[in-house]
Order: C-alpha cells, then sequence, then structure tokens
C-alpha cells in the first residue's frame, strides 16, 4: 500500500496492535514533507493527510516483518 502527497509515493503498512486496533503506519519521510521545520502544517491538504496516519517509522523499519515491526511500535508507545 501507500499513499501519495505532492506527486510522490510513500510506502503504508496497515497493522494490528492489541492495545491500538488496526492502525495506518507510514514513513518519517512523509511526516516530514508534511509540515515545516516548526512542525507547523502549511495546509489543511497536510492536515487531512496526517489524519490518516497513526505512526510514523522509519523507511527500513516499515519493511521489517510485521512481528519486529509491532515490537517496536509497541516499545515506544508504552
Amino acid at each position: 500500500m501507500s499513499i501519495t502527497y505532492n506527486g510522490i509515493k510513500y510506502p503504508t503498512r496497515n497493522i494490528f496492535l492489541r492495545s491500538f486496533g488496526q492502525i495506518l503506519m507510514s514513513t518519517t519521510e512523509l511526516n516530514d514533507s508534511l509540515v515545516d521545520c516548526c512542525g507547523t502544517y502549511r495546509s489543511k491538504e497536510e492536515i487531512r493527510v496526517d489524519g490518516y496516519i497513526c505512526y510514523f517509522v522509519g523507511t527500513d523499519e516499515i519493511l521489517l516483518v510485521e512481528s519486529e515491526l509491532k515490537h517496536i511500535i509497541e516499545s515506544d508507545l508504552c
């Protein structure tokens, strides 16, 4: 799966976490493109796109097997 923003495709993954249910995640690269250097959205479109994504991981991490990815996210959130 992927999401396209400003003509660039960013990978996404759906994953089920016991604590949160089904979530959609993407890469920090997408997150960086949505906000300026101060972490501020520049448009309503950026807010809308960000609203779909529950968690951002590194470009390499999004390719991990599901069990490893779950471990990273659950370790970070708990």
